[in-house]
């Protein structure tokens, strides 16, 4: 494989309940070039609609532009993973999380 050539797959991941630690994993995912959808309290929601998502670390420091609501209906399509990071859990989302 060539530097340019990637062997990396986009995966679908929703994060339910996005304080501090749903934002973190949910921006490194997202970061990683991830399709993420955080699902959160509608100040947070409405903060990285309107500026994204600020990320301050020791090694860097951007803003990782991601989906957020605060509704679980705003998941759609599969979902490779559910980041349950809060409780309780919307039942809605949760469900969907389970595996079949």
């Amino acid at each position: 494989m060539t530097p340019t050539q990637s062997s990396h797959t986009t995966l679908s991941v929703a994060v339910l309940g996005a304080g501090a630690v749903g934002c973190f994993y949910g921006g490194m995912l997202a970061r990683a070039g991830h399709r993420v959808t955080l699902i959160g309290r509608q100040t947070h929601v409405q903060a990285m609609a309107s500026h994204g998502l600020r990320m301050q670390t020791l090694t860097f420091d951007e803003t990782v532009p991601l989906a957020a609501s605060t509704e679980a209906s705003a998941v759609a399509g599969p979902m490779w993973c559910c980041l349950p990071s809060s409780r309780p859990t919307p039942k809605p989302l949760a469900s969907r999380c389970a595996p079949t």
